[in-house]
């Protein structure tokens, strides 16, 4: 029996040069509607890759890590916090359009998104 679902996932970019779209993706969120509603987000192990850039507020981005982790936890939270994002987010961190995937294991597919695009 085909235990394939599918998870939508968005990409969370710190914004470099917002007039040239350059940025540095730091977080890859996955979560599902409907099913079993999973949500998983993994994001930059440290911030030494945002180094280089001027001006880069490590605290701002560590409360962010935090506050996503706890929204994730909760599907209520989640879809509220991801609506927030999608609707008003366009300065230092930019959220990218929804894409999807399919997989039977959410927890290796999100790791293999993270491998892949962090």
């Amino acid at each position: 029996m085909d235990r394939t679902r599918e998870f939508d996932y968005v990409v969370l970019r710190y914004a470099i040069n917002s007039a040239s779209d350059e940025g540095i993706n730091i977080g890859v969120l996955m979560f599902e509607e409907g099913g079993q509603n999973f949500g998983g987000v993994r994001f930059l192990k440290d911030w030494k890759k945002l180094g280089s850039l001027q001006d880069v507020d490590t605290e701002f981005l560590d409360g962010l890590v935090r506050d996503l982790e706890e929204a994730w936890k909760s599907v209520s939270t989640r879809e509220a916090f991801l609506r927030r994002m999608e609707e008003s987010w366009s300065g230092q961190i930019q959220i990218t359009p929804r894409s999807r995937t399919k997989t039977d294991q959410p927890e290796k597919e999100l790791n293999r998104l993270a491998r892949l695009l962090l």
